[in-house]
């Protein structure tokens, strides 16, 4: 029999033991299926578009305050709304109520850019509506690098000798100002992300079965009578990482077949999902032989497996999308083989491409895999007793 063949059945009889046992049902398909279920129901959706409306106060009157505010209440930005207000104090009422933030130009402000310490232009926010605030200081930012330029212009002026311009023509001195939402080309929703998150994070809990059955095996001396056969220590080794893929390809699609006819979700273009999830998996195997290598007993790879499992969960989105996570967090979540494999879904997703947009997360879970691969290679023949 050759080396190939060899780990075929292996793999193909510790597949077939997997499938049988209803642990697997519960573990790689309704668990996960399940609690993405939950979630996507508690999450609602998942979406690009943002709905917010900012307030404007033109407490200065001048052109060029004049001139921000009509621009922008007039402008076409889908839910994303600007209204006039009154004055400050009214807008500090509202944004308690029916404002997610609010843009002063305060009194005097195109005064002062004629002088050393000009005015800022103040945001109210409130802290339920973190995405309003961002909009409204970024808003506000524009306008205060236009009104910077104003003040350069009369600087620049009156170091001169020239007549320093007056407010009209300040106010005329164009920056490009355009508030556009833009999005990833399309919704993800909330059971395509956390359908494959949910069945990631079983994956990885599961990692401890391979290290308990092959301590079982080895207390048993089922490797020894292996080993007594034309059966290599990397053949056994290889059998046990197909076997792994071959459950994380099937819990996978199941799910994925699950929350598409059932939940509605779009995971994205076939053969780009496929390639993530087969990747994905391999990931997974190089890792649980790593597990497998280091644990000495049933209890601690279980152990293990979970602090490796939830670590990588947490740290990687599986119960925040990525996209609701602040920035550092993001660049984190990247460093781990969830992260990786969730922002290659979400892509495909939402649309924003297809495989090739997704190859450097594939080429990051391949990279795990070769790794940890290698390392359960060289280390799990010693651990189950090798000569």
């Amino acid at each position: 029999m050759s080396q190939l063949r060899a780990a075929l059945v292996i793999a193909g009889t510790d597949l077939r033991r997997r499938l049988r046992n209803r642990s697997f049902l519960v573990q790689g398909v309704v668990g996960p299926i399940v609690l993405a279920t939950i979630i996507s129901l508690a999450f609602g959706g998942v979406h690009n578009d943002i709905e917010a409306t900012i307030g404007l106060v033109d407490a200065d009157g001048s052109p060029a305050s004049a001139g921000f505010v009509e621009a922008l209440v007039g402008a076409d930005t889908g839910d994303l709304r600007f209204v006039e207000v009154d004055s400050p104090e009214e807008a500090r009422r509202r944004v308690d109520r029916d404002l997610g933030a609010a843009v002063v130009v305060p009194e005097g402000f195109a005064a002062s850019l004629r002088g050393e310490r000009p005015l800022d232009v103040e945001v109210l926010s409130d802290p339920d509506a973190p995405i309003s605030a961002e909009v409204a200081r970024a808003v506000a930012t524009g306008f205060a690098d236009r009104a910077a330029a104003a003040r350069l212009a009369a600087l620049t002026a009156a170091e001169v000798g020239d007549r320093v311009p007056g407010d009209d023509v300040l106010a005329a001195i164009d920056l490009p100002l355009e508030v556009t939402t833009t999005g990833t080309g399309g919704d993800v929703s909330p059971a395509a992300y956390f359908g494959p998150s949910m069945g990631l994070l079983f994956l990885f809990l599961s990692m401890g079965n391979v290290a308990r059955d092959l301590l079982a095996e080895k207390r048993v001396q089922l490797l020894d009578r292996l080993r007594a056969g034309p059966v290599r220590d990397g053949t056994l080794v290889a059998g046990r990482g197909l076997s792994v893929v071959a459950v994380g390809v099937t819990s996978l699609c199941v799910i994925w077949a699950v929350t598409t006819v059932a939940l509605g979700a779009h995971w994205g273009p076939p053969l780009g999902v496929v390639a993530v999830i087969l990747a994905a998996s391999l990931a997974v195997a190089g890792i649980a032989g790593l597990v497998a290598a280091v644990a000495r007993t049933d209890q601690s790879a279980d152990v293990l497996a979970s602090m490796i499992g939830f670590a990588f969960a947490m740290v990687g989105g599986a119960f925040i999308p990525l996209g609701s996570m602040p920035e550092g967090l993001q660049r984190l979540a990247l460093l781990t083989p969830i992260g990786q494999a969730l922002r290659a879904l979400a892509d495909l997703s939402a649309g924003s491409g297809e495989v090739g947009a997704v190859v450097p997360q594939i080429a990051a879970l391949l990279a795990w895999a070769v790794v940890a691969g290698g390392a359960a290679a060289w280390a799990l023949p010693r651990r189950v007793g090798a000569g």
